[in-house]
C-alpha cells in the first residue's frame, strides 16, 4: 500500500463520517468499506461501518463487519463492546455476554461490568 492509498482512506473515511452525520446511509456505507478496500487495517473504518448498519438495524451485518476488524486487531476492546451490543439487540444474548467478557478481560470498566450485569439481567429473566 503506498502513500496516496493512505491518503484516499483517510479522505474516504471523512466522507463516510459526513455522510453518516447527515443520514445518508448508503454513501456513507459505500465509503466506509472503499476505506477498507485500500487499507484492511483502518479499524475505525470497520467500527463507523458496522455503526452505520445498527442504525438502519441490520445487526447482523454489523456483528459480521466487527469480527473481521476482530481478526485484524484482537486486543482493541472497542470491537469486543460493539459486538456485545450489538448483538445484545439483535436479541443473540449468549454471544452478547461473550463479547462483552472478551471486552473486559482486555479492559475492565464501570461501563463493561454494567452492560455485562444488564445482559445477565436480560438472560435469567
Amino acid at each position: 500500500m503506498d502513500k496516496l492509498d493512505y491518503i484516499e482512506a483517510d479522505d474516504y473515511y471523512d466522507m463516510g463520517c459526513q455522510w453518516r452525520e447527515e443520514r445518508e446511509w448508503e454513501k456513507a456505507i459505500s465509503c466506509f468499506k472503499h476505506v477498507i478496500e485500500l487499507n484492511k487495517n483502518f479499524i475505525y473504518a470497520y467500527i463507523d461501518l458496522s455503526a452505520v448498519y445498527a442504525r438502519r438495524g441490520n445487526y447482523h451485518d454489523a456483528v459480521i463487519i466487527l469480527k473481521k476488524a476482530v481478526k485484524l486487531d484482537p486486543g482493541f476492546h472497542l470491537l469486543h463492546y460493539n459486538i456485545a451490543k450489538y448483538m445484545y439487540r439483535h436479541g443473540e444474548l449468549h454471544g452478547a455476554l461473550k463479547s462483552i467478557d472478551e471486552a473486559i478481560i482486555l479492559n475492565d470498566t464501570e461501563l463493561y461490568e454494567r452492560v455485562r450485569a444488564v445482559i445477565l439481567k436480560k438472560l435469567h429473566s
